[in-house]
């Protein structure tokens, strides 16, 4: 039941990214009436074009590193590895809970770490 919560989960994200991609795509080649006098359609398509490539390797982390991370996490059994960790250095107890929760974290800040721009070829 988990993991089918966990498909639609990414399958509505996904389905958001693909329309809000459709959007820009259909609206690439025509700025806004509001900001006409302001935004040349260079800059406007150069925008759309960079929400495109960025919309793009956000659909691919959604689905590879979220979905995976998340499910290796509860039904790989990452959370209770942590758990086991924590409980080797701490004991029971607090420190021991906040450690588990801090691993959590730590494991999936480690994962969502920027990746390398496909444009600029440089981390960061």
């Amino acid at each position: 039941m988990f993991a089918a919560f966990v498909a639609a989960a990414l399958a509505w994200r996904t389905w958001l990214a693909l329309r809000q991609t459709r959007h820009v795509r259909a609206h690439r080649d025509s700025v806004p009436v509001e900001f006409t006098g302001f935004v040349p359609i260079e800059a406007h398509r150069k925008a759309a074009d960079y929400t495109l490539d960025k919309q793009r390797i956000g659909v691919v982390e959604t689905v590879v590193v979220e979905g995976v991370l998340l499910l290796a996490l509860t039904l790989g059994g990452g959370v209770a590895a942590i758990d086991r960790v924590a409980a080797e250095l701490f004991g029971s107890g607090h420190a021991r809970d906040l450690a588990t929760v801090f691993g959590v974290m730590l494991a999936t800040t480690l994962v969502g770490c920027p990746s390398t721009s496909p444009r600029s070829g440089s981390r960061w």
